[in-house]
């Protein structure tokens, strides 16, 4: 009985986690967060059928097309007088070939590369979703932002030729992706051979145990280091150059997205939140009568209202 009991909670949420998940890489990450294996053969009899169901319908997406298919896209409000509307965009897949990346290798912003056939498509259905679902044109939107990285300066292009005008492309050093130091295009089994002194074993595993500390073992950058550039760019230049009603975009990486909403939130879980490529997140900044954006006094973080994070365009089933 006791057994049994424990189990509805886990079928309660594994019918909510495939009814809200738009892919089998999101379902994927929330289940590996909460320790839960994605094998069918290791699933425990108490977490009930409907995980089994639920897995299968991640494998195959048919989860988020059914979503799709009978509930109308979530409606975002539309820019109140108050607010900053800024849009994250996260660029698409890379080609790792172009930049001879090894099979699991790290690259991060050192390495230069651009995107892969996929991640053109990915780009593509970002774009078009900015138009046909967030109703955004050039007139909506103020600035465009992006890394000076070329997955990312392409992302950029791809919306601005969505949106229509005359938008200029700008570009910040500091929304360029995490810096990977010595482990750059090294594959976990390089980096703990004892004998090349990259960290030694178990250094990857220490990584991202404290993610605070990444840039020790790599002598790159740590969560901390790429969060305070980013926010330098983003506070200091992204905003003051939007005004007050209007939409600014940014096109860049999974680090720089995931430090500026984790900030946001006022949150520490970097690796928790779920940005997969040419995904869509949308935020308020809170702003004062001069237009400035709102800052707490004690924290100095800047508030916002976070509406959406990760959205995921379905680029086999193109939005227009």
């Amino acid at each position: 009985q006791k057994r049994r009991f424990s189990a509805f909670p886990r079928a309660v949420l594994a019918v909510w986690l495939c009814w809200n998940l738009r892919s089998f890489s999101q379902i994927n990450a929330v289940f590996s967060t909460l320790g839960v294996r994605m094998s069918l053969g290791k699933c425990r009899k108490g977490l009930v059928s409907v995980l089994h169901v639920t897995v299968l319908l991640g494998c195959v997406d048919f989860g988020a097309s059914f979503r799709r298919a009978i509930v109308q896209p979530r409606m975002i409000a539309s820019v109140s007088d108050d607010v900053k509307r800024v849009v994250l965009i996260r660029h698409g897949a890379v080609d790792r070939s172009a930049g001879n990346i090894k099979e699991g290798a790290f690259y991060g912003g050192n390495i230069d590369l651009p995107l892969s056939t996929l991640g053109e498509a990915e780009a593509d259905a970002a774009a078009a979703y900015l138009v046909e679902e967030l109703k955004l044109d050039a007139e909506a939107v103020q600035c465009l932002w992006s890394s000076p990285m070329k997955r990312a300066l392409r992302g950029a292009e791809k919306v601005k030729a969505a949106l229509g005008g005359d938008l200029e492309i700008q570009v910040a050093e500091n929304f360029r992706e995490v810096y990977r130091g010595i482990w750059t295009n090294m594959t976990r089994e390089e980096i703990e051979d004892p004998n090349l002194g990259l960290g030694g074993p178990g250094a990857v595993a220490r990584f991202w145990e404290d993610i605070y500390k990444g840039g020790e073992p790599s002598k790159g950058e740590s969560v901390i280091d790429i969060q305070t550039r980013v926010l330098e760019a983003f506070g200091g230049e992204l905003l003051p150059s939007a005004q007050v009603g209007k939409v600014a975009i940014l096109v860049s990486h999974l680090w720089v997205t995931r430090s500026i909403l984790a900030h946001l939130l006022d949150s520490q879980d970097f690796a928790g939140l779920i940005v997969p490529t040419a995904s869509i997140s949308v935020v308020d900044i809170l702003c004062n009568e001069d237009g400035s954006h709102c800052v707490d006094e004690e924290t100095g973080r800047i508030l916002a209202r976070v509406h959406e994070i990760g959205i995921k365009p379905d680029v086999s089933s193109p939005v227009s």
